[in-house]
């Protein structure tokens, strides 16, 4: 079963046609992974999917409804989640209250709520979630610390707590582990992967570090001037000799 489903996309800026015509489909539960050169489209189509631009063609299904050209806050409200390659954090709050303002439920977000006496209730369950998911990601220690202070593993690790507390189903995750320590970097994927296989949630993935991620995703896509030139398992896909032209330098002919 497919949880996203890109159709036909294109988006252009000037001259420049960053997507031209790209059609995948991701599996729900699955790891999946977003990868080419650089300058090949592959932020381009994840800000696409995310709301951040509108497609001049194409169209995006997400969980069999039509999200084309749907704003970010829509698709967070519909459980698609999304962090960037660098992190969008408040920076002068703690690790926990980061959790806590993106809960899709916010408690403090309802006046009426407070009339009826229910605050109370909402903000220790927001408190009861953010915890669970803090000691899942490995966060329960530095809970109280400005993520200011953090690395930049526990930063992106942060966002994907956010990510978590307003009950996404996919996450769009650019580069998660970019500038990220090897060991710090496995332990992102590795926490990425139980999630996964706790919740049954579904990951779609741009990234670059190959050596690192390849050991923990399901499917992978390849983009090369715009286009999408492979897609497969990571054996079948890190053969592919458009794929070794891509990375080598070697130019795309297509066909």
């Amino acid at each position: 079963m497919n949880i996203l489903s890109v159709h036909d996309v294109r988006k252009s800026f000037g001259n420049l046609h960053a997507i031209d015509g790209v059609s995948l489909n991701v599996a729900a539960g699955k790891i999946s992974i977003l990868i080419g050169p650089n300058g090949s489209g592959k932020t381009t189509l994840i800000n696409v999917i995310g709301g951040f631009y509108k497609p001049y063609s194409g169209i995006v299904v997400f969980r069999d409804k039509d999200i084309t050209g749907f704003p970010p806050f829509k698709l967070y409200k519909l459980g698609l989640g999304r962090t960037f390659q660098i992190p969008a954090l408040f920076w002068h709050l703690t690790v926990l209250e980061n959790l806590l303002v993106a809960e899709k439920n916010n408690p403090g977000e309802s006046f009426l709520r407070s009339i009826l006496g229910t605050w109370k209730n909402r903000e220790t369950e927001s408190m009861e979630k953010a915890s669970r998911i803090l000691e899942l990601l490995g966060l329960s220690k530095i809970w109280d610390q400005s993520v200011y202070n953090l690395s930049g593993g526990q930063m992106k690790l942060v966002e994907i707590g956010r990510a978590l507390m307003s009950d996404a189903t996919l996450l769009l995750l650019d580069e998660p582990v970019s500038g990220v320590n090897p060991t710090l970097a496995h332990e992102i994927f590795s926490r990425i992967l139980s999630l996964r296989d706790r919740f049954g949630l579904t990951f779609f993935i741009v990234e670059h570090r190959l050596d690192i991620a390849l050991r923990y995703v399901d499917e992978i896509f390849v983009m090369a001037y715009g286009k999408l030139i492979a897609s497969g398992v990571p054996d079948e896909v890190m053969n592919n000799k458009k794929v070794i032209e891509a990375y080598l330098g070697g130019e795309y002919l297509g066909g």
